[in-house]
């Protein structure tokens, strides 16, 4: 038997379920919620997609994968998910870079590598996110680098 990863609301007047993540008996996990301005971001596995960034403005309609998937993307798993301003950063799995640093406005289009700070796919090892007057801080493997 499988576990199910349920999305919900909950408020003074109760709880009530916005999506299941995965519609199949198999297992499934959701991770890392993050409020950017209105919208809740969340990493989530289902066996079909594999891990994927998602977003969620509290509606069952509303509640999908930030972008479709691609093979480059498709071993993604979202990491050290962090809002600033009215941007998401985050890191990310991609054939081509590695583990690198992601951003995201919530669209598609405006989902994508900052910079493949490690050329190639060597992951840059992100750690310690903070964020001082509006800027992304964090240490990288090679050089420290802010946006």
């Amino acid at each position: 038997m499988g576990i199910y990863s349920y999305h919900f609301r909950v408020n003074a007047t109760g709880t009530v379920e916005i999506i299941n993540v995965d519609k199949t008996p198999d297992d499934s996990s959701v991770e890392e919620l993050t409020v950017v301005g209105d919208k809740l971001f969340f990493a989530a596995y289902d066996p079909v997609y594999s891990w994927d960034l998602w977003i969620t403005e509290e509606t069952s309609l509303s509640t999908v994968p930030v972008r479709e998937h691609d093979e480059s993307y498709r071993y993604c798993v979202p990491e050290k998910l962090t809002a600033v301003g009215d941007l998401l950063f985050y890191t990310c799995y991609d054939i081509f870079a590695g583990r690198e640093l992601w951003r995201s406005d919530g669209t598609e289009a405006g989902t994508f590598l900052v910079k493949d700070i490690n050329l190639g796919i060597t992951p840059s090892d992100y750690s310690y996110f903070t964020i001082f007057n509006n800027n992304l801080y964090f240490f990288c493997r090679r050089r420290c680098a802010w946006i």
